[in-house]
């Protein structure tokens, strides 16, 4: 899809439907989904959440052994709401990917400071007639979308590399933004000089582990993004499992390059180390 812009609205909608798409590929409960074949007699035993899980596949589909361009076009487009903007609000931070045509009213926050909502409101009253938004509220932000970005690239990485230390795979998933370029994932486990971001770095993979897993399970839910423990939780991420792996990447790497991509691009990972996941032997 190129480079695309942070202040588009259009590629903001196409980012968080491919975040969804992907919370959905490495799913268990999604993936039990696409492999349930009900016989009469399960059909008034499936308990309430496999039931919604049933529904929100057949809403979505395929997400494993179908491309992402070729999803948002066929369910994505229909099924994931985007809005018409005229006006958005975006921080500063992001106005480096903006267009020479685009115009941009600034609003300090080193004096007296105004929420997104304040700025909003006023400007409906100048211009009642404009779709005004801030793509910090009503899309995802900028900060929840590189944490979503994280979440996944750690599940890929897993799955990539499942009998790998958990500190190396936070390392190659870059999870720890001030460890990116400092903590080694090849590196030997015997340099005391590390032993701390290690045992912090394990500590960090196992809670984003989790957290990823209640996002995933939460999205085959039709609860997206919500990173709260569903009801009932039984899955898990089998990284030792072999199908686990191969249904993940049936059509290839796209996903989990892309995904990488993102998450270096937020790291500014260029102009650091690089440390992109391999395949395990």
């Amino acid at each position: 899809m190129g480079q695309e812009s942070a202040n588009n609205p259009d590629s903001a909608w196409l980012k968080e439907s491919r975040i969804l798409f992907n919370f959905l590929r490495v799913s268990p409960s999604y993936t039990a989904a696409a492999q349930y074949i009900p016989s009469i007699s399960e059909k008034t035993k499936t308990p309430s959440e496999s039931k919604q899980v049933l529904k929100t596949y057949k809403k979505y589909g395929d997400v494993q052994q179908t491309r992402f361009d070729d999803w948002v076009k066929a369910k994505g487009s229909k099924l994931i709401p985007k809005k018409d903007t005229n006006i958005y609000i975006v921080s500063g931070g992001s106005i480096k990917d903006s267009k020479e045509s685009d115009l941009f009213l600034k609003v300090g926050q080193d004096g007296e400071v105004f929420s997104p909502q304040e700025v909003i409101a006023a400007m409906n009253k100048i211009w009642p007639s404009l779709i005004v938004r801030s793509l910090s509220t009503s899309c995802l932000g900028h900060h929840q979308t590189k944490m979503l970005w994280k979440s996944l690239n750690l599940v890929y990485v897993r799955a990539l590399n499942p009998d790998l230390e958990l500190w190396r795979a936070g390392a190659l998933a870059m999870t720890v933004d001030r460890f990116v370029g400092r903590l080694d994932p090849w590196a030997s486990k015997h340099q005391h000089r590390d032993a701390e971001m290690r045992n912090h770095m394990t500590q960090i993979v196992v809670r984003n582990q989790k957290q990823s897993l209640y996002l995933a399970e939460q999205a085959a839910l039709g609860n997206f993004p919500n990173n709260n423990p569903p009801n009932n939780i039984q899955g898990r991420f089998d990284f030792e499992d072999e199908l686990f792996t191969k249904r993940l990447f049936a059509t290839g790497r796209d996903e989990s390059d892309f995904v990488y991509d993102q998450v270096a691009r937020n790291h500014r990972a260029d102009q650091k180390v690089s440390v992109k996941p391999t395949l395990h032997a």
